[in-house]
């Protein structure tokens, strides 16, 4: 009884001292093998797919033309890829959500799949591309936009590469031929150069560039589609519409007639009322058509805005605030010239800067419309802050010359806003300062 009793207590002793093993992670639903997955969905598959997808839809100069036909495989990859990463970051597994996670981060980091996201959903055109082909696009973009707001909510410090354009001015020297003799001298020429640079990545800047009357019309015209559509691709549809609405606060954006034209069939049709699957989307017309109306029993102004698209943030904040002018950051007196040149700038009539990211953006419309003669004048109406005279000198600034352009060049004295648009200007200032002082004056 002695020995065993010595036994016991040694056996106690050893087990005291033996370290508890990890316990085991619960079984995932998934029988995923994160090790196979991260060598086929790695960067360089990531940034591949990418750069096909970009030179399929907007081929480099010389290269021959967009091969539309060729997306919808592409995008149907993209959508796999997108889709594994999601089940492995929302996995129960650890190991899983690790490899997820470092994918992610490299996606995040050189952010071109979100850019080229974009362009998809704008470059789309019933015309030439089917509804299977842009339903994949709503469902990568929705995923996408899914999985990087949860990365950048667990990782608030996850970096992305930024591009920066910088001009440096160098001398060239330059030599000329006189007479006996040669004549150097040295003349200034500006280098452009790209530079790179890391931040903070910020998710809420990043989904305000959906914001786009581009990326509304294209799913408003998925949500005519409504009973053809799975409901996850209704579901998905509605969401980007009621991110640009709610999250960013752009609900004027959707106050169009061509808009209107879907709803109303949407809410015309006797079917759709009162059907589960159709509840969501006939809640969310009916929602935006309310909203309009309350708006216009304020502002009868508003019917003459949905003639045409609202296209510039700063246009959809004076719908959004009936019209009265933006808040001055600091408050001081003026005489009745400061309010004018005021609300010209909100118009985007007077001369304002220019950041990078109104280069990225002019690069991108000149890209689309570098072949017309009017360009900067096109360019205007879809830039905020910018009128056709400065996007011009821009251009040349940039050297962004083809097309209409004159001996390389834009004209600038063609496109001046000063001359051309003098009397408009008038006009629009006598009219705003209407709608501050006396609405009432503008009912007609």
């Amino acid at each position: 009884e002695e020995r065993g009793g010595e036994e016991v207590e040694e056996a106690k002793e050893i087990e005291a001292t033996t370290p508890e093993e990890p316990p085991e992670e619960p079984l995932d639903p998934y029988d995923f093998n994160a090790g196979v997955i991260s060598s086929i969905i790695d960067k360089s598959n990531l940034q591949w797919i990418t750069n096909r997808v970009h030179n399929t839809c907007k081929p480099l100069m010389g290269s021959g033309k967009p091969q539309w036909e060729k997306l919808p495989s592409l995008v149907a990859m993209m959508r796999e890829m997108v889709n594994m990463i999601h089940a492995l970051y929302f996995s129960s597994s650890k190991n899983n959500k690790d490899v997820a996670t470092q994918l992610l981060r490299q996606l995040v980091y050189e952010w071109d799949f979100g850019e080229t996201l974009l362009m998809l959903i704008k470059e789309f055109r019933p015309s030439r591309n089917t509804r299977q082909y842009f339903a994949d696009v709503v469902e990568v973009t929705y995923t996408v936009l899914r999985l990087v707001k949860s990365f950048s909510d667990d990782n608030p410090n996850a970096q992305v590469l930024r591009k920066r354009r910088r001009t440096k001015h160098s001398k060239k020297k330059i030599e000329k031929e006189g007479e006996g003799e040669n004549l150097a001298g040295s003349e200034l020429e500006d280098l452009e150069e790209e530079q790179f640079e890391e931040t903070n990545f910020n998710y809420d800047s990043y989904i305000r560039k959906f914001a786009n009357f581009q990326v509304v019309a294209a799913y408003t015209w998925m949500i005519g589609k409504f009973k053809v559509n799975s409901q996850q691709t209704n579901h998905q549809t509605l969401k980007m519409l009621d991110l640009v609405s709610r999250k960013c606060d752009h609900l004027p954006l959707l106050f169009q007639t061509s808009v209107f034209r879907v709803f109303d069939r949407v809410l015309s049709d006797t079917e759709a009322e009162g059907k589960k699957e159709y509840k969501e989307t006939v809640d969310f017309v009916r929602w935006v058509v309310r909203e309009f109306f309350k708006l216009a029993l304020q502002s009868p102004c508003l019917f003459a805005e949905v003639v045409t698209w609202t296209k510039s943030h700063g246009d959809a904040e004076l719908i959004k605030n009936l019209y009265k002018p933006v808040e001055r950051e600091k408050k001081q007196k003026k005489g009745r010239g400061d309010d004018d040149e005021y609300i010209l700038k909100q118009q985007g009539k007077s001369g304002a800067t220019w950041s990078d990211d109104d280069d990225l953006a002019l690069r991108e419309f000149f890209e689309q419309f570098s072949t017309k003669a009017n360009a900067p004048q096109i360019i205007a109406t879809l830039m905020d802050g910018h009128g056709a005279a400065a996007i011009a000198k821009r251009l040349n600034k940039l050297g962004l010359f083809m097309g209409g352009a004159v001996n390389g060049e834009w004209s600038e004295g063609e496109f001046d806003d000063d001359d051309q648009d003098e009397e408009e200007e008038k006009l629009y200032v006598h009219a705003r300062r209407l709608r501050n002082k006396a609405p009432a004056a503008l009912d007609w």
